[in-house]
Order: C-alpha cells, then sequence, then structure tokens
C-alpha cells in the first residue's frame, strides 16, 4: 500500500528555502533556483495537508451523521481537487449528483 512521506512535512519547505538563500549568497543561482523549487512544492504539500485536515475536522465535527457518508463527502472533496479514486470505487463516481445521493 502507498502511503504518504510524512518526513518534515511542515519543516521542509523552510530549510530547502535556507539552503536557497545560502546557495544565491555564494553564487550557486542555478542550484537555488532550483532549492526555491523544490521550497515551494514543499510549501505546497503543507499549505494543501492543513487544508485538507481542517475540511475533514469540521466536517467531523459538524455533524452526526454515519462515517460512510462523511467518507462519501471526503471523497467528493479530493475529487474536486484532482483526486483519481482507487479503482473499486470508479463504478461510483458520476459527474453529476443523482437524486437520492444528497448528504445532509
Amino acid at each position: 500500500m502507498k502511503k504518504l512521506n510524512r518526513s518534515n512535512i511542515g519543516y521542509e519547505h523552510n530549510e530547502l528555502d535556507a539552503a536557497a538563500k545560502r546557495l544565491r549568497r555564494d553564487g550557486y543561482y542555478s542550484a537555488a533556483e532550483d532549492y526555491e523549487g523544490r521550497s515551494e512544492e514543499e510549501q505546497a504539500v503543507y499549505v494543501e495537508l492543513n487544508s485538507l485536515g481542517e475540511y475533514v475536522r469540521s466536517q467531523a465535527a459538524a455533524d452526526r451523521r454515519d462515517s460512510w457518508r462523511l467518507g462519501a463527502d471526503l471523497v467528493d472533496h479530493l475529487i474536486s481537487h484532482g483526486w483519481t479514486p482507487p479503482e473499486f470505487l470508479a463504478a461510483r463516481i458520476t459527474e453529476e449528483s443523482t437524486e437520492g445521493d444528497t448528504i445532509k
């Protein structure tokens, strides 16, 4: 099973940014640009994980629905952000909501 590498999330972008600044100061501009790009990617990872965590937290706190309904909302949220669900969920993914699937 694939899993997200959790090492240094929330810190990696700061370390990469500091390295980029040192490289730029020492005249290694190309390498500095590479580190700056990696720093921006790591910052995006941190921001997205925080956003996703806050979404899950708010959904769970907002109601007392069945767990599968919260899971379904999470899948909808992830798909709207470009996630590709596993194959076993593929038959359940639709372009538009169908009558009766509203989760409230």
